[in-house]
């Protein structure tokens, strides 16, 4: 609970940073603005290695076949196996 309040209380500290800090184009970037900015485009690249680790997998930087079927059986060790039986 104590940390609900603290996390709070951190947003209405972020939400107070409305004064511009600069200029660019014409527009006056705050506190608050380069916060979600940075907040933005931390879950685009999240996102997107999360994808592209789902299409991909850990094979898909392997070059050969051989290193693909290695890198396969090696990250993949009996307690994950047993794991994924059940969560798909």
């Amino acid at each position: 609970m104590a940390t609900r309040i603290a996390l709070l209380g951190t947003i209405s500290l972020i939400m107070r940073l409305s004064e511009p800090w600069f200029e660019l184009f014409g527009r006056g970037f705050s506190g608050r603005d380069l916060i979600l900015v940075g907040g933005g485009l931390f879950l685009l690249t999240k996102s997107t290695r999360e994808i592209h680790h789902r299409l991909e997998g850990d094979e898909g930087h392997a070059t050969r076949p051989s290193e693909r079927a290695t890198a396969r059986s090696s990250s993949r060790s009996p307690s994950w196996t047993w794991c994924s039986r059940w969560t798909r």
